[in-house]
C-alpha cells in the first residue's frame, strides 16, 4: 500500500486586541505530521509553544507570562503532544457528523476524530525513534483505524 507523508508547520499568531470582538489571543507554532492512504488519513500534531517575539514581549510587559513561560519547569514553554486523529471521507460510526467540507487530507468532506490523550504515545515514539519510528506508528494507527474498524 502506498502512503503519502508530509509535515506542515502552522505559524504562531499574536492577535490580541482591546476590542473583545477582535481579540483572538495568542498561539504558538504547531507541527503536524500527516499520513494519507487510499481510505483516508491520520494526523499527529505537536503544539510547540514557540511564540512570536511580540507575544513574549507582551507577556513581559503585562505580567501575564510571569511564572507561566519564564520558568524552565513550566509545561507551557515546552512542546507537547496535542492531537492524534483520523480523517475519513465517510462516517466511521453511526451518527458521526462531518467536520469540514474542505479537508486537505481527504480532498473534500471529512469525518474527523482525534484525541489529545492518545497523542502522548506517538510523541514518545518520535522522541525515542525519530521520524522513521513515527511514520511506522502512524501506519499502524492508519491500519487499526481503517482496516479493523471499516471506513469504507
Amino acid at each position: 500500500m502506498r502512503f503519502k507523508k508530509w509535515v506542515m508547520a502552522t505559524p504562531a499568531f499574536h492577535k490580541v486586541d482591546k476590542d473583545p470582538s477582535k481579540n483572538y489571543g495568542v498561539h504558538g507554532l504547531d507541527l503536524a505530521f500527516y499520513l494519507k492512504g487510499p481510505k483516508g488519513g491520520v494526523s499527529f500534531v505537536i503544539s510547540t509553544n514557540w511564540m512570536l517575539p511580540e507575544t513574549n514581549e507582551w507577556w513581559r510587559s503585562t505580567g501575564r507570562g510571569v511564572g507561566l513561560y519564564d520558568d524552565g519547569d513550566s509545561f507551557l514553554n515546552k512542546p507537547f503532544p496535542s492531537d492524534l486523529g483520523y480523517h475519513s471521507p465517510v462516517p466511521m460510526w453511526e451518527g458521526q457528523e462531518s467536520f469540514t467540507d474542505d479537508c486537505k487530507i481527504v480532498n473534500g468532506k471529512c469525518y474527523y476524530d482525534g484525541s489529545t490523550l492518545n497523542a502522548k504515545e506517538p510523541f514518545n515514539v518520535l522522541v525515542a525513534e525519530g521520524t522513521d519510528g513515527l511514520w511506522k506508528y502512524l501506519k499502524n494507527y492508519y491500519h487499526e483505524t481503517f482496516d479493523d474498524q471499516g471506513g469504507e
